[in-house]
């Protein structure tokens, strides 16, 4: 790998492990005195606890867990383990609470349920206006089809989507950790018992299924590098095919997969680089790609065929629009307002779809122009901010729950939030400086996590454009997961194929 080739690679890194850092600081800050005191106390006293009181018990219990570990079924027992504890702590919601959501999970949860009872979706000129929507309402609707109850049929989706989730990510750091590691059990853990997947898995948002696809195209494209650099044809131009449907069909979810094919092909030219440009692996990569690229946009054209016949109106045929005139309210840091709403009114008047989100877009941008260079950089701090903070306030959960907020269950997951962000926020920054440090004494980085980083930082940037919300930083979660669980091992750095 030349120098320049290294540096470049090591700043994507260090860019992945300020934006660590960023979201760190930023959920550290606002917490309540109270809450952040009790927290770091009760650890301390738990750690002093066992010192003093337990050491030798804790000797034991070590040693029996490293025994326990050895037995031949000791990765089953733990994923059944795990599979039973996250399936009831998202089931435990549906029998101590009520679903009464409000704003976009009851926009999702009534159009499903309207799907479900055979109403469809003819006229629905908010599904036209943001066809991204119609995805997550079909697949609930099917989900409420089967299940009589639509809460429980929410929660079952969701949970169905975690574990598939929960499972890729254990095979894909079943790939990188290093040989006999339990890593990979470790990820499945924390997937599917981290405290924004379960809270998450209860209301009826796409943000499960998003990061689903996410995930599933982090482990799609580790096996196309693989089978790339090693020039086997037919696997690589399979796995391309696979790619193309699963983010094309992410996509059709929440429309942030097109950063998905930037990042690609900032990954392809770094196997380029990093294997020298051969005819056949030419060939190979920019034959995936096409086919990666033509499939994406063939799902998105189908997409909007199938949403223009469901609702029997014309939809957007890209919606953008709203999310940046949104997101260039200076007085809101990009947030949505009620004024915003009245203004759209205003601005789209006997507009089609189509005219309605270029015209906002060119709202938004004149928005942006008015404030010039270092007010736009300002609220683009400011969005950015709002992006990364306040993870722990789970967005309408407390209100589309009722009597969730002031329940021993909310206070027991405020805290359980708390330490989960300290802990994957700062060993995702960790592992990605070292990964730094590596790349700077000339060791290749494994495809897929300069993929992953690329595509956080990506993720990350893009939102300084668009409308700010916390929840929306959930897409970065996938990324944030494996790079965490992965600071705990002997990460191989260099692809199998590299050494």
């Amino acid at each position: 790998m030349t120098k320049l080739l290294r540096i470049i690679t090591a700043v994507v890194l260090l860019l992945g492990s300020l934006a660590s850092i960023w979201f760190l600081v930023n959920n550290l800050q606002p917490l309540k005195p109270a809450l952040y005191s009790f927290t770091v106390l009760g650890i301390i006293g738990i750690v002093l606890a066992f010192r003093l009181f337990a050491s030798q018990s804790l000797a034991r219990a070590k040693t029996t867990c490293q025994n326990f570990s050895q037995h031949r079924h000791f990765t089953a027992i733990a994923l059944a383990a795990i599979i039973v504890l996250g399936v009831c702590a998202r089931l435990f919601f549906y029998a101590r609470f009520t679903y009464a959501p409000i704003s976009d999970p009851v926009t999702f949860y009534s159009a499903a349920h309207k799907l479900a009872i055979g109403q469809g979706m003819h006229g629905d000129s908010y599904v036209a206006f943001f066809p991204y929507l119609a995805a997550y309402d079909n697949i609930l609707a099917l989900a409420m089809k089967l299940i009589p109850s639509p809460w429980l049929a929410t929660i079952l989706l969701n949970t169905a989507l975690d574990l598939a989730a929960a499972a890729i990510a254990y095979f894909l750091i079943k790939k990188l950790a290093r040989s006999g590691s339990k890593l990979p059990i470790l990820a499945f853990g924390v997937w599917l018992l981290n405290p924004f997947n379960i809270l998450f898995s209860v209301i009826s948002l796409p943000i499960i299924a998003v990061n689903f696809f996410i995930i599933t195209s982090l482990f799609l494209i580790y096996l196309l590098s693989e089978n790339v650099t090693a020039l086997k044809s037919a696997p690589t131009l399979g796995l391309a095919i696979l790619v193309g449907l699963t983010m094309g069909y992410g996509n059709c979810f929440r429309p942030v997969f097109s950063i998905g094919l930037v990042a690609l092909i900032m990954l392809f030219a770094y196997l380029l680089l990093t294997r020298g440009p051969t005819k056949k692996l030419v060939l190979l990569l920019g034959g995936s790609f096409l086919l990666i690229a033509v499939l994406f946009s063939g799902i998105q054209k189908l997409n909007l065929l199938s949403v223009a016949h469901e609702t029997n109106l014309k939809p957007a045929a890209h919606y953008s629009g709203w999310s940046i005139y949104v997101g260039s309210n200076w007085y809101s840091d990009g947030t949505w307002t009620m004024a915003d709403q009245f203004n759209m009114q205003a601005i789209c008047q006997k507009s089609t779809n189509e005219s309605c989100q270029n015209k906002l877009q060119k709202a938004g941008i004149a928005r942006y122009e008015s404030y010039g260079k270092g007010g736009t950089l300002s609220l683009f701090i400011r969005k950015l901010s709002v992006f990364s903070s306040n993870q722990n306030s789970m967005y309408n959960a407390d209100q589309s729950i009722p009597n969730y907020t002031k329940s021993t269950t909310a206070k027991v997951l405020n805290i359980y939030f708390v330490l989960f962000m300290v802990l994957l926020f700062a060993l995702s920054a960790g592992f990605l400086y070292r990964s730094a440090e590596s790349v700077l004494l000339n060791q290749k980085v494994a495809p897929v996590l300069l993929f992953a980083v690329i595509l956080l930082v990506g993720f990350f940037l893009s939102d300084a454009l668009v409308e700010a919300a916390p929840r929306y930083a959930q897409i970065l979660y996938p990324i944030f997961t494996i790079c965490a669980v992965l600071s705990l091992d002997q990460v191989k750095l260099r692809s199998r194929r590299a050494r």
